[in-house]
């Protein structure tokens, strides 16, 4: 019996052995991987290497260079999993991480001031940053396109900077500049915060609703871009400007409330929100920009009186737009069966994409203006007047359905190649016989040229 529970004791000790002998292999095996240095060189007083593991290490004192022929290590970026920035280091250079896809972790030490623009921009393997209190600026789109960040974390120590649950904020909390794109739930924005920042919430598709408190006064440039689940957005009551390409490709919204406090509505802020079918503008927008609510899914729309300012194709490519509606006390624009003028209706600004058939443009008007039929597939055949003495560029660009062109002028007008650029390449243009010839010289676009019936 002594001598079984001796072979027993003797079994379990070469086990064990054998257990500590494997960790240690395991174990020199990982040390001696760290130590293999796959790459390295040196950037004015930096040095920097790769070891077999995939740690990039910077060290040395001073800034990191702008690398104007590509950064040092970017034929490695692939394999790059972990960045440790050594204490003396004072800055972090533009892309410096960029599409570093497995990244995983980084350390940045106290001693980096400045975190430039697109650092960890495509990291999707980096879920947490750490802010250290040394730092006082960083540069715009910094996280973007990073789908698996969840944290962005400052130290309570840091003067310029502070961060809540997650996301990153000036330090008075006044301005959200960053929401992780991986942060999960719904989200309100805090009361202090009275402007979103620079691409703030780019691409996130963690949430379907946010909520701002009525602090909020300003929507930054492409906040909201590419929050393709966003399906219901609650507006500030104080504020006054949405940014260009605010809501750019949020093709969850269907249908948005702007409050009565906002003044304007800033180039390509809803542009390409396909399923956005309704918005109420109210009486105190003052500007809506360039190309506005090009391509949304606009049906009907009204312009209040108090609109003083169109930017180009505002609604261009609105495929289901009937309708562009304008107030009678409105000092600067009007409407016409839905079409969009000048008060005067000299100038037609823009046709409703989505009606269709046949149109006859009014004698009041001398000029058709840039866009102002683009895209209008459905409509037929359109008339001009003699009065009209110009037409803008890309007037009647991909008007596919349109089968003819009826112009009443007898001196033909000046046009760009653009005018009818992608229209039916089959389209008949009918004009004065006496002017059969002059069209036929000049507007050498058409294939089908032939007097007025």
């Amino acid at each position: 019996m002594k001598r079984m529970n001796r072979i027993q004791q003797l079994k379990v000790t070469a086990r064990f052995v054998m257990i500590v002998l494997c960790v240690t292999l395991v174990l020199a095996s990982c040390e001696k991987e760290q130590e293999i240095i796959v790459a390295s060189g040196e950037a004015g007083e930096l040095k920097w290497k790769i070891t077999g593991n995939g740690t990039l290490i910077i060290s040395g004192k001073g800034e990191m260079p702008n690398y104007v022929d590509g950064l040092p290590w970017l034929d490695y970026k692939s394999s790059i999993a972990a960045v440790v920035i050594e204490s003396g280091v004072t800055s972090i250079t533009k892309y410096a991480f960029h599409s570093c896809s497995i990244l995983s972790s980084v350390i940045i030490p106290n001693t980096v001031t400045f975190i430039g623009e697109y650092v960890f921009g495509y990291c999707n393997g980096l879920a947490e940053v750490n802010i250290p209190n040394s730092v006082t600026s960083i540069g715009i789109h910094t996280f973007d396109k990073n789908s698996g960040l969840m944290s962005i974390n400052v130290d309570a120590d840091n003067k310029v900077f502070s961060s809540e649950n997650g996301v990153l904020f000036n330090k008075a909390k006044t301005t959200l500049i960053k929401y992780p794109a991986g942060k999960a739930g719904d989200y309100t924005i805090p009361d202090l915060v009275v402007s979103i920042g620079h691409s703030a919430f780019d691409s996130c598709f963690g949430f379907s609703e946010v909520t701002m408190s009525n602090s909020v006064m300003s929507i930054g440039y492409a906040a909201f871009i590419g929050c393709k689940e966003l399906t219901k957005i609650t507006m500030s009551n104080s504020l006054i400007s949405i940014g260009p390409g605010a809501f750019e490709g949020c093709t969850g919204l269907t249908e948005v409330t702007l409050p009565k406090s906002v003044m304007s509505i800033e180039r390509y802020a809803f542009a390409w929100c396909r399923n956005l079918v309704e918005i109420s503008i109210p009486n105190s927008v003052i500007s809506i920009g360039e190309a506005a609510f090009r391509g949304s899914g606009l049906k009907e729309i009204t312009i209040p009186n108090s609109v003083t300012s169109i930017g180009e194709a505002a609604f261009q490519g609105c495929i289901n737009l009937m309708a562009i509606n304008v107030e009678e006390d409105n000092h600067t624009f009007s409407s016409d069966n839905g079409v969009l003028f000048n008060k005067t209706k000299t100038e037609l600004i823009q046709y409703p994409t989505g009606k269709t058939g046949v149109y006859s443009i009014p004698d009041s008007v001398t000029s058709v203006g840039y866009g102002a039929f683009y895209d209008c597939r459905g409509l037929t055949s359109v008339t001009i007047p003699e009065s009209v003495t110009s037409i803008g560029g890309y007037a009647f660009q991909a008007c596919t359905g349109l089968k003819e062109i009826i112009n009443h002028r007898t001196t033909p007008q000046k046009i760009t190649d653009d005018v009818f650029e992608g229209a039916n390449k089959y389209l008949t243009l009918r004009v004065p016989a006496a002017s059969v010839a002059a069209y036929k010289a000049g507007w050498y676009c058409f294939a089908y040229i032939v007097e007025i019936e």
